[in-house]
């Protein structure tokens, strides 16, 4: 059990999972404020990992894309954020690690 604890100990020292947030510049996004943008929408981005982070070795989500899926091509005051759920948690223990979801917001203003 010991020799357990000490290689998932070490799969997760160099596992290196990461999530690359890009604009393919389809829109106009901007991460400052704009004047006569106050409406507020915000999405949730899920993706998940396995093996303790090391599959996929990175995620590429498509800033643009999201907000276009909902007709908004024109966002302003852009903020990414990680949530930290103990569902993820839960996870991450019941698999050991083989399975980790990471969930994101995206939330801007629009017109």
């Amino acid at each position: 059990m010991a020799r357990l604890c000490i290689f998932l100990s070490l799969i997760n020292l160099i596992s290196c999972s990461s999530i690359s947030f890009s604009s393919n510049q389809k829109s106009s996004l901007s991460f400052d404020l704009r004047e006569g943008q106050s409406k507020e929408v915000s999405y949730e981005v899920r993706k998940p990992f396995f093996m303790w982070g090391l599959v996929p070795e990175n995620q590429v989500v498509s800033i643009d894309d999201r907000f276009n899926e909902e007709g908004f091509n024109n966002v302003s005051d852009i903020n990414i954020k990680e949530i930290e759920t103990k569902t993820k948690v839960a996870w991450m223990l019941l698999t050991l690690g083989m399975y980790y979801p990471v969930t994101y917001t995206i939330s801007g203003r629009v017109n």
